[in-house]
C-alpha cells in the first residue's frame, strides 16, 4: 500500500500506532518474533515514518520461555530501525484480542491519547474492530481508533500456525462467536 493510500486511510492524525503482536518463534536457540509479528512491526513503522513523532505501542503478552511478544517486536524494531527514535510502549498483560483492546485503550487514557491506530493482519481486523466498538461504548469513550492492515503470513510462522486464509477465516470465525456469547461484542 502506498503513502497515499495509509493518508487517506487516516483522517486525523494519530497520536500513537499500536502494533499488534501474532505470536512468537525460536530461530537459533532465541526467541523472536513471528514473520506476521514482524510484517505488523514493519507496517507500523510505515505509518511512523508518515506521521512523525507519534508513540509507538507493541502490544502482546504471549510468552515463550518468558519473552513476550511485545518485547519481542521492541527489539526487533530498535535492531533493524535505530535511527528511529519515537517514544515507545510495551503492552504486556493481554493474552488474547480482548485483552489487546482493552489494555491499550487504558494506555490510551492514561496517555491522554484520542486518537490511535491498530495495526494488524486484516483477516483479524473485523474482530478487533467489533471488540473495540463494544469496549468504546462500554467506557462512554470518544477514542478514534483506525484499524490498518499489514500483509497477511500463512503457514508454520504464527502463533497458532495457519496454512492458509480458508483455516484462518474459520478460526476467527468462531472465535468471534465465542467473543460474541461472552458478550464481549454487541
Amino acid at each position: 500500500m502506498n503513502e497515499m493510500a495509509i493518508s487517506r486511510d487516516i483522517a486525523v492524525r494519530p497520536d500513537a500506532i499500536i502494533v499488534l503482536g501474532a505470536g512468537l518463534r525460536v530461530m537459533y536457540d532465541t526467541i523472536v518474533c513471528s514473520i506476521q509479528s514482524v510484517h505488523n512491526v514493519e507496517k507500523g513503522v510505515e505509518l511512523v515514518t508518515e506521521y512523525k513523532d507519534v508513540a509507538l505501542v507493541f502490544s502482546g503478552g504471549f510468552t515463550l520461555d518468558s519473552e513476550t511478544e511485545a518485547t519481542a517486536m521492541r527489539k526487533y524494531f530498535k535492531k533493524v530501525y535505530p535511527e528511529i527514535d519515537n517514544d515507545t510502549y510495551l503492552e504486556i498483560q493481554s493474552k488474547n484480542s480482548y485483552g489487546n483492546v482493552y489494555y491499550c485503550l487504558n494506555l490510551a487514557k492514561k496517555e491522554q491519547w484520542s486518537n490511535i491506530v491498530i495495526v494488524d493482519q486484516p483477516m483479524h481486523l473485523f474482530q478487533l474492530k467489533l471488540l473495540a466498538n463494544k469496549e468504546l461504548r462500554k467506557r462512554k469513550s470518544n477514542v478514534r481508533i483506525n484499524f490498518v492492515a499489514s500483509e497477511p503470513v500463512w503457514g508454520n510462522n504464527i502463533q497458532k500456525q495457519w496454512k492458509n486464509p480458508f483455516v484462518f477465516g474459520v478460526y476467527e470465525f468462531l472465535s468471534t462467536g465465542y467473543y460474541l456469547l461472552k458478550g464481549k461484542i454487541i
